[in-house]
């Protein structure tokens, strides 16, 4: 079964429209059709916190990252 396969069977599965929202957002921005992206009140918060934290030196690198993620993820 192909990527593609999948992820349409598990699509099918899915009954939360806001999901299912955000997937056609992301689709569309990947194919270029999309008109505009808009972010949350919290969403834009949180990005103007990461601006802030990495002005300030308030930074992680990528290994140390993939290091943190793939602990959480052996985790579960």
């Amino acid at each position: 079964m192909s990527t593609k396969e999948k992820l349409i069977e598990k699509i099918q599965h899915i009954d939360d429209e806001s999901i299912l929202s955000d997937i056609i957002e992301m689709i569309d921005l990947e194919l270029g059709i999309a008109k505009e992206f808009k972010l949350t009140d919290e969403q834009k918060i949180s990005i103007d916190k990461g601006i802030k934290d990495a002005d300030e030196g308030r930074l992680f690198s990528s290994e140390d990252v993939k290091k943190t993620t793939d602990q959480w993820f052996e985790g579960k």
